[in-house]
């Protein structure tokens, strides 16, 4: 099994698809970048976040592959706020 380390990372808009590519490539990364943020909570979404456990290998993937993520080991609404987002509500 992979070793896992809490994660929040946030990847803008137009990273999202590339974003669940990679994560999917590895165990557990499926489904991951679904959950809509921007700055004033509507529509459009400007980011997608996602948060918790997940595979050291994942993370690097991620790292390594996009250009534009914030990774870091902050709790989702704490990242958010640093980042000046908020989650998309319809």
């Amino acid at each position: 099994m992979a070793d896992e380390i809490f994660r929040t990372i946030v990847v803008p808009a137009d990273e999202q698809a590339e974003a669940q590519a990679i994560a999917a490539e590895y165990p557990g990364g499926a489904g991951m970048f679904t959950t809509a943020c921007s700055p004033t909570g509507d529509l459009p979404a400007t980011d997608y976040i996602s948060s918790g456990l997940m595979s050291v290998e994942i993370v690097d993937a991620l790292a390594e592959g996009l250009t534009d993520e914030d990774i870091s080991e902050d709790p989702p609404f704490v990242a958010l706020e640093r980042l000046g987002l908020k989650l998309v509500t319809e």
